[in-house]
Order: structure tokens, then sequence, then C-alpha cells
């Protein structure tokens, strides 16, 4: 039995830590994109230098005043579309990062008290508090948000924005996913502090 929960408890800590190296790519898709979109699109479209490229003397002899002017909606769209996209990806990091966070002990704790506890009371806190409130609260997240999710996806919701992202189901997604994560994670500290206060071997 013992045996049986150390191997679990290191499976779903696997799952954590490569799930939580997978989200950590994202940080640096979101620094790139926010850079672009902050410091160089939205300079462009500011500054008129798109404005002025798209009327300029150029374009027209390749394309007709409609096609122009269908040129710069789409750039202005565009700057719309990825700064959306950038909320995603940072919603995205911080719902399916939280089980890692959790998993490398970076949520905030009242330390005052934590710090001066034996390591058996630490046990008997994390025990308790991931039994009676940390997995209530995921499971319930991730069973109340899964209709909705669902209904977004029937629906097929979108952005309210002018040339915003489609498929908001997407994103919603992560939210079911973020807490199913952050559940197994809650799981795995359920079982190593079971280990510590009752495995008489630990």
């Amino acid at each position: 039995m013992i045996s049986f929960l150390k191997t679990s408890e290191q499976r779903l800590e696997k799952i954590s830590e490569y799930s939580g190296r997978a989200i950590a790519w994202l940080v640096l898709v979101l620094v790139l994109m926010v850079c672009f979109e902050a410091g160089i699109l939205r300079l462009l479209l500011k500054s008129g230098a798109i404005r002025e490229f798209v009327e300029g003397d150029l374009l027209p002899l390749f394309l007709n005043t409609e096609s122009i002017a269908r040129v710069y909606t789409t750039m202005t769209r565009a700057s719309t579309a990825l700064r959306e996209l950038e909320w995603h990806i940072f919603g995205a990091i911080f719902l399916l990062g939280a089980a890692y966070t959790l998993k490398q002990e970076g949520h905030v704790r009242i330390e005052i008290f934590y710090q001066n506890m034996s390591e058996r009371q630490r046990a008997w806190v994390n025990f308790l508090g991931t039994l009676f409130l940390l997995l209530p609260f995921c499971l319930t997240l991730f069973v109340v948000s899964i209709p909705v999710v669902y209904d977004v996806f029937v629906s097929g919701e979108g952005s309210n924005d002018v040339g915003g992202l489609p498929w908001r189901f997407v994103i919603m997604s992560a939210i079911p996913l973020g807490f199913l994560l952050l559940s197994l994670q809650g799981l795995a500290m359920l079982i190593r502090n079971y280990l510590i206060l009752f495995d008489k071997k630990a």
C-alpha cells in the first residue's frame, strides 16, 4: 500500500512538473508578443507610419483604393487580436501553471506561523488544508466550469471587439484543465503529507 502511494505521488508530481515546464515557454512567447505589439505595431499605428505607407505612392501601383483601405483595416484589427491573444496567454499561464507553482511551494503562506512549526505540524496543516479546502475548491470549479465551456463552444462565442479573436472556448477550456491539474497536484500533496504522518518508515 505504502509503495503504491509513493509511486502514485511521484507520477502525479511528474504531471505537474512537465506541464509547468511546457507552460513556462508561454512566458517567453508572451514577452516577445508584448514587445512587438506595444513597442513596434502600436507605435507605428499611432505615428501614422502605416497609414502613410498605405496611402503613399507605392501601394496604389498594385492595389485599388478599396484594397488599400482593407490593408489598413486588417493591420488595425491585427493589433486588437494580438492584444487579446496576450491576455489569453497570460490567463493560460496563470491557470495551467498553478499546479507547478503548488509543487514548488510557490504560493503565498502565512509564514509567521508556518515557519515556526515542526515538520509533523506542517504536514497536518498541509494534509487538512488540502483535504478540506484545496481539493473541494478545485473539484467544484472543475465541475462548474465544464458546462460553461460547453455552452461557449456550442454558441461559437467570440470576442465582442472588432478584429477580436474567435473561438473563446479555447481559452475558456484552460479553466477546467487548470483546476484538474491543480487537483492532481493537490492529490500528490495529500499523499505526501499522509506518508509523513502515518508511514512509520518516512
